[in-house]
């Protein structure tokens, strides 16, 4: 029973770290992770084998069959150069087992739950069950052997999730209580002789006050790790502290495409299914040379941890859809704005822009998912928004910015009361008196964009261009201003028709430009002339219906009018605050403080509950259970008789203890001094419980030593009691004896009389 507990409790400890993964296999892995090594270790002392002939079998084989499953799925040796000490013939041969940490702290959160991914966790859990069970005594003893590897396995899913898995402290709870209730059933051996016991009683009152102390600490200790698995805003998060694997790409803007997708308007370029935002975009261009727009070569994992140059805004809404390819070409993934998850394993984002790319292409007949989330700030909110405190140069620069450009967006711009305004008013004027013409020259440098501007009508480009010259001219113009922005490529996705499938074709290939506010995060503008959905109707926001537009609000980011719940709450003038993090950090230590006390009040119930059983247990016990209540009550009164007293020797000193006099009982181990409170007269009390203890005694020493009393034979006590007085009723005899013993106890001790769990392991 006890390695059984010890397998329960490392298995209730391991369940965090199957929320790293996404899948039900990491449970079953998780099961036989624990058992595996805990039949081996058992298997070794059925057969007497020494414990480090155990250790290296167990150990090895454990060892050897996870580098054999990461040989096999990582194919061998990394193509990269690694490390001098990483050449060394021991280390190398350990090499994808020192590599699998770093590649699942570096992977998609959740991690797959395939053999790659869950083996560094099942050799986690495998050598810390392995390390408990050898430590645990052939004799079964458990001490704090079995809550250390709990703590070990419980801390590497906290730090494996961020803190995600146990929110709210359930599973720390449930370890705590197993751990309790383990020592209290089973720490213990039913098999010594009674010289064995004698021995045992002797030492148990010098190691008490060890054993409390350590089972204090231990509380304390399991409160503490409830608080800090607590997720808060500054939960501490490992993937932060490595690199994850970056991938160089050398691939082509897609701009140039804009114009044959316009010609080829009924092309079918891809089906979208389920949730998703009335835009997806393919790259996110924000650096701009005077020439034309570059796009980023270096991509992370997408799921890797790390912060965007931007932060996103403090109001977002999730998206969750279903993409199947039908004629798109190159590496770019339609997504939108902050992509989360998808069922691709090999797919890779930007994470400052949020573009996705597939390094091995995109094809016909790929499907992939995908969740994200995308900013959605109200209307009211985007009206008295401001700029961020700190903006990365990359989505201000104009190198070289002809001077008309400037004048021209001052002078658009001279009345407009706040940045969004600004924007507005920029949307506006790229907007009137231009057409969209796919067929118009490409590109977007300084020329291009003079021309579609400033040209007289009749000139080539001038006043009329594809979505790139719209957008293109918009950025530079928002940018000359100090409106942090940058040029998107993507698709406008149509209302989903009765089956619920968008349909994007050709015609739906747009580009739009969007600008950076404080807490409003990416706010899209659509400054091209253009109904290119016409006939598809209005599609509602993802996350709700639109807000009411005050009359004369332009139809810019109307796609982000829902209003979702804000993140944190942003300011009234829409410029950083710390408010949302007081706020964010309010609710985690009041999430913290109710965590805790929680586990104290779970705790305290606990003992409650085990004092009730073990009293109801005196009590059916008879004389002798009664007389264990009265040692009971002596210990929690700090008065604990040496082993070697017998019960009429401490009855005796009991009469002087409920009579008020000062003194420990003889031969006690840390008592204290009795008080006489006053509020009874020792000679008439003291001589009633003192009457009781001995005759309580007297009863104890016949059912423990002598026959079974008669019927007809009923002891006096020697103090002085009718016969029959204490002979048929031992409990009522204890009852009075403990409830004077309480009397005269401090404060202190009345207080925590029923919570003070050190009597349980008497």
């Amino acid at each position: 029973m006890r390695h059984a507990w010890a397998a329960i409790l490392l298995l209730t400890a391991s369940l965090p770290l199957s929320h790293a993964y996404d899948g039900w296999v990491v449970l079953p892995t998780l099961l036989l992770a624990v058992a595996l090594p805990a039949g081996m270790v058992a298997l070794g002392r059925w057969l007497k084998l020494p414990a480090w002939v155990v250790a290296a079998a167990a150990g090895g084989l454990c060892t050897a069959t996870a580098l054999g499953v990461l040989r096999e799925t990582q194919g061998g040796a990394p193509a990269v150069d690694l490390p001098a000490w990483r050449d060394s013939p021991g280390v190398s041969v350990l090499g994808p087992l020192i590599d699998a940490v770093p590649r699942l702290l570096t992977g998609p959160r959740p991690a797959a739950a395939d053999a790659e991914m869950l083996t560094p966790v099942a050799l986690l859990v495998a050598l810390t069950t392995l390390a408990i069970f050898l430590l645990i005594g052939r004799d079964g003893r458990l001490g704090v052997t079995a809550l250390v590897g709990a703590a070990v396995l419980y801390t590497a899913g906290a730090l494996l999730t961020a803190g995600e898995a146990d929110r709210y402290g359930v599973v720390a709870l449930v370890v705590v209580v197993l751990a309790g209730a383990g020592w209290v059933l089973f720490d213990r051996s039913h098999h010594r002789t009674r010289a064995d016991r004698a021995v045992a009683r002797r030492v148990a009152g010098r190691r008490g006050a060890l054993l409390a102390g350590a089972g204090g600490m231990a509380v304390v200790g399991s409160v503490a790790l409830v608080a800090a698995a607590l997720p808060n805003e500054d939960s501490f998060e490992p993937r932060e502290h490595i690199t994850p694997p970056m991938l160089n790409v050398e691939t082509a803007s897609p701009l140039p495409m804009l114009g044959l997708w316009g010609e080829q308007s009924d092309l079918e370029l891809f089906r979208v299914r389920g949730q998703a935002p009335e835009r997806l975009g393919l790259v996110a261009l924000p650096d701009f040379d005077g020439v034309g727009w570059r796009v980023d070569t270096q991509f992370r994992p997408l799921g890797a941890v790390g912060e965007p140059d931007l932060r996103p805004g403090a109001y977002r809404g999730g998206y969750d859809m279903a993409v199947e390819i039908i004629d798109l070409e190159g590496m770019w993934l339609p997504a939108a704005g902050t992509p989360e998850a998808s069922s691709l394993s090999d797919g890779y984002v930007d994470l400052d822009t949020g573009a996705m790319l597939r390094p091995d292409g995109v094809h016909e007949g790929l499907r992939y998912a995908l969740r994200g989330q995308v900013d959605q700030a109200p209307a009211s909110v985007r009206r008295t928004a401001g700029l961020a405190a700190a903006v990365p140069d990359r989505y201000l620069a104009v190198p070289g910015l002809p001077a008309p450009f400037a004048e021209y967006a001052a002078s658009a711009t001279e009345y407009a009361e706040s940045r969004f305004d600004q924007a507005v008013a920029l949307e506006t004027l790229v907007r009137t008196g231009r057409t969209l013409d796919p067929l118009a020259p490409v590109g977007s440098s300084y020329a291009r964009l003079q021309d579609f501007l400033f040209g007289d009508e009749g000139d080539p480009g001038a006043q009329s261009g594809t979505g790139e010259q719209f957008a293109a001219a918009f950025v530079v113009l928002a940018r000359s201003l100090g409106l942090p922005s940058r040029l998107v490529v993507g698709f406008d996705v149509p209302t989903p028709d009765g089956d619920g499938v968008s349909t994007v074709y050709g015609r739906h290939a747009t580009a739009w430009p969007e600008v950076y506010l404080s807490q409003v995060g990416w706010l899209a503008f659509d400054p091209t002339p253009s109904d290119r959905d016409a006939g598809d109707g209005d599609r509602e926001a993802i996350t709700g219906p639109e807000e009411e537009p005050d009359d004369g609000e332009p139809e810019s980011g109307r796609e982000d009018d829902a209003t979702p719940q804000p993140t944190p709450e942003p300011s009234a003038a829409g410029e950083n605050s710390d408010g949302a993090d007081e706020t964010s950090s309010g609710l985690g230590v009041a999430t913290v403080v109710a965590g805790s006390g929680g586990v104290l009040a779970a705790a305290a119930m606990a003992i409650v509950v085990l004092r009730t059983l073990r009293r109801a247990r005196h009590r059916r016990a008879g004389a002798m259970g009664a007389w264990n209540e009265v040692l009971d009550s002596l210990w929690l009164a700090g008065h604990r008789p040496a082993a070697s007293l017998t019960a009429p020797d401490i009855a005796s000193d009991l009469v002087r203890l409920a009579g008020g006099r000062e003194g420990p009982v003889q031969g006690s181990v840390g008592g204290e001094q009795a008080p006489n409170d006053g509020d009874t007269d020792p000679d008439d009390h003291g001589a009633r419980v003192g009457a009781a203890a001995v005759s309580l005694a007297s009863l104890a020493d016949r059912a423990a030593f002598g026959p079974a009393p008669s019927a007809q034979r009923t002891p006096r006590s020697p103090g002085g009691s009718a016969p029959g007085a204490g002979g048929g009723r031992p409990w009522a005899l204890a009852v009075t004896v403990t409830r004077a013993t309480r009397r005269h106890c401090g404060i202190r001790r009345r207080l925590l009389w029923w919570l003070d769990p050190r009597v349980l392991r008497r």
